[in-house]
């Protein structure tokens, strides 16, 4: 569900990984690693249409999926709340 990194609709200097539905792009995902702490810090999702709760479940799978796969032991959001910009 997750795509390469773009920088399209993602803050200055930082980059996004595209979210992917069904061949569709929906959103993006403005994440990284934090191999110190062994953590992928999700700072904000970018919803390009509204997900339904199965879209955010699915990618909340993928993140900790993600996670795994980078060797890190939790996904978590940074600062304490992930931020969610629509549009």
């Amino acid at each position: 569900m997750l795509a390469a990194a773009t920088r399209s609709r993602c803050p200055e200097n930082a980059q996004c990984g595209q979210v992917l539905h069904h061949g569709a792009l929906v959103g993006k995902v403005d994440a990284s690693a934090d191999r110190k702490a062994s953590v992928l810090q999700v700072d904000a999702v970018h919803e390009d249409v509204p997900f339904t709760a199965a879209m955010a479940q699915a990618v909340r799978a993928e993140l900790a999926a993600l996670a795994g796969w980078l060797g890190l032991a939790a996904v978590v959001p940074a600062g304490g709340v992930v931020g969610v910009r629509r549009g």
